[in-house]
């Protein structure tokens, strides 16, 4: 994946989240142009340093709010498509609201190029030649969303038959959900077992994608939050965990929990 822009993006989060103006133009064509959402009051486009007023005058039109949260990376080349994720508090009524954006993010000699903004997720990859989304490092992408939206206790049978679908029949996943000690489960049959002790363990469990990306072309990085209830204690158990997976001809062949994000980009040479 081109990692150049891709570290570029998180330090552009990172800069707009602490408001660095400076930090921010720099990853920034001094051409650079953003196209808002087709819902936004005046259409644009937005140019040069103009690109950061805008940025600003959209979060303020959202009143309090949490800063982004990456959901989703996919990787194009010179083009990136991301999700993000906020929960704002309107000024007025005070009502929280969580929202999704998807960015078309273009680059040209590492910097920004072009910034376009939608509402919905297929209106961004369409944009970006993906109406699809894409094969290779997306498809993986988009397995692991459906692995960890399925890993959760309301349709067991369903979450289930959802892993065994997107799982090679060779695979190994090493969780520490389920037991106490990381165990690996091996094969599809493994993949029933996990489940089964997670029934055993929990009561009620569910996972909360955090965010998602590419690291290679056969591996993909997941973050996300586990919620768990105890079978026996009835006590909450929450914890913030990553997970590396690697594919084979777009199904999981090696899946391995990490309690940490860090631990996560160490496993596949990543910058934290």
């Amino acid at each position: 994946m081109s990692r150049e822009n891709v570290d570029a993006w998180r330090r552009i989060l990172a800069a707009y989240d602490r408001r660095d103006r400076s930090a921010f133009l720099a990853e920034m064509h001094h051409d650079v142009e953003t196209i808002p959402l087709a819902e936004w009051p005046e259409p644009g486009p937005y140019v040069g340093e103009d690109v950061w007023n805008f940025h600003v005058a959209f979060a303020d039109a959202w009143g309090e709010a949490t800063p982004p949260r990456p959901k989703e990376l996919l990787d194009f080349g010179d083009t990136l498509v991301a999700c993000l994720e906020r929960t704002a508090r309107g000024g007025e009524s005070r009502i929280s609201v969580t929202y999704s954006v998807y960015g078309v993010i273009t680059f040209r000699d590492g910097k920004v190029a072009r910034l376009q903004w939608f509402a919905k997720r297929e209106e961004a990859l369409a944009a970006a030649g993906r109406p699809e989304g894409g094969s290779g490092s997306s498809v993986n992408v988009e397995v692991v969303r459906r692995l960890i939206e399925a890993n959760r206790s309301e349709d067991l049978e369903l979450a289930i038959d959802t892993a065994v679908a997107l799982c090679d029949p060779e695979v190994e996943f090493t969780s520490v959900m389920a037991a106490v000690e990381p165990e690996t489960y091996h094969g599809h049959d493994g993949i029933r077992r996990y489940f089964s002790e997670m029934a055993e363990s929990w009561v009620e469990w569910r996972m909360d994608l955090e965010e998602v990306f590419a690291a290679d072309p056969d591996t993909a990085v997941a973050v996300f939050r586990s919620h768990l209830i105890g079978k026996d204690s009835g006590a909450t158990v929450g914890a913030r965990r990553a997970m590396v997976c690697r594919f084979s001809q777009g199904k999981l062949l090696r899946g391995q929990v990490y309690s940490s994000r860090e631990e996560a980009l160490r496993a596949v040479g990543l910058p934290n």
